[in-house]
């Protein structure tokens, strides 16, 4: 299985005086399964962004089948809303953020189910991706592209 993560941005972003942070995060997953004959049940899916270790949202995603070689693309929003940034955590967002890159984590985990014929195992998986947020107003972009192999994943902001 190979995963990305695509068409990125943050909307509706506001952090307030007293520290607290409200954004509408969305992306786009897209999930690759090459295999010739195994399909893949992605059950209890889980996605959870982070800003230095702090969770600032977190979703669930609508269990699905994917047949074997068949790319699936999921758009994922992750909505936060009243979030409290503690301390330093928001003294250091709000400096990254006048930089204009904010570092952040998205982790996905799910409970997947393998189909072989009639064979079916199940597994329980993990997606970890730090990225970049680019932008400066209430609509930001957050440009990236990553990959996971083995539930090891890389997302980086591309050079634009």
């Amino acid at each position: 299985m190979v995963y990305s993560i695509e068409n990125t941005s943050v909307h509706n972003y506001n952090l307030t005086n007293n520290d607290h942070l409200n954004a509408n995060f969305k992306f786009g997953l897209r999930a690759y399964n090459p295999n010739k004959r195994i399909s893949i049940y992605y059950d209890n899916i889980e996605v959870k962004l982070f800003f230095n270790y702090q969770p600032i949202s977190s979703n669930d995603v609508e269990p699905f089948f994917q047949p074997h070689r068949n790319v699936t693309r999921l758009d994922l929003s992750l909505p936060a809303k009243d979030v409290v940034l503690y301390d330093d955590i928001a003294r250091e967002f709000k400096t990254e953020r006048s930089a204009g890159v904010v570092e952040v984590e998205v982790k996905i985990r799910a409970k997947i189910r393998f189909k072989v014929g009639v064979w079916k195992s199940v597994l329980k998986t993990g997606i970890e991706s730090p990225g970049s947020i680019r932008g400066g107003g209430r609509e930001a972009e957050l440009r990236g592209y990553g990959s996971v192999v083995f539930a090891q994943a890389v997302w980086a902001p591309d050079a634009s």
